[in-house]
């Protein structure tokens, strides 16, 4: 994407805000809009945009402390958190067309950074506890066993893997009997879980066999 191209498009997000443009992507557009200007300074129209945005503040909600919502810049709302020795805390599930906030304590503050640390951390674990392997109905058995070694390394670790078998419309046999060699090869190892055909398409896990999931 060109610089100019790249500038129209940031600069139509911050003038178009959804409900899931959050306040922490609206500063890192702005950001960098900022600090690329001068490299699209020929567009007319988006520089015009960039000079409004660098001083231009972000409106947020808040959640006051009796419960009413109001509607403030988000500098003046850092500084009433900061005169009651308050903390904003953003509030991820809401329907309304701006970032809401709720004012809470510092220790509330600090219970909800952890929660996030945790539950990204269990993201992350997630992800690397899950492999993929594609392969097709006419796979030959060196090969396939060659997969399944890698697969049954992973099952020692407790990694479960997705498989897809893709086959043709008069081939589904074929899946299924690629399916009964992976179930054989790996039935000390592992099992099959949540076996799915559509399109084509032959999908299921290959779990650990200690695992009851």
């Amino acid at each position: 994407m060109s610089c100019g191209r790249k500038a129209l498009y940031l600069v139509l997000q911050l003038k178009t805000p959804s409900k899931t443009l959050c306040f922490q992507r609206i500063l890192v557009l702005q950001r960098t809009i900022a600090s690329t200007a001068e490299k699209f300074k020929h567009i007319k129209i988006a520089q015009e945009v960039v000079d409004s945005l660098k001083t231009e503040p972000i409106s947020v909600d808040v959640v006051l402390e009796h419960g009413k919502i109001v509607t403030m810049k988000l500098y003046q709302a850092e500084k009433y958190a900061k005169t009651r020795d308050l903390k904003l805390m953003p509030i991820k599930e809401h329907n309304r067309p701006i970032q809401l906030f709720k004012l809470v304590t510092g220790s509330e503050f600090f219970k909800y950074e952890m929660e996030q640390k945790h539950a990204k951390k269990a993201e992350q674990e997630i992800k690397h506890h899950e492999k993929r392997m594609n392969i097709t109905c006419k796979i030959e058995d060196h090969d396939l066993y060659a997969k399944l070694n890698q697969v049954k390394k992973w099952l020692t670790k407790n990694i479960k893997t997705e498989v897809t078998i893709s086959f043709r419309s008069n081939e589904e046999d074929k899946a299924e009997s690629t399916l009964s060699r992976i179930e054989q090869y790996l039935k000390s190892e592992g099992k099959i879980h949540q076996k799915r055909v559509k399109n084509n398409l032959m999908k299921f896990f290959i779990i650990p066999a200690s695992s009851e999931k």
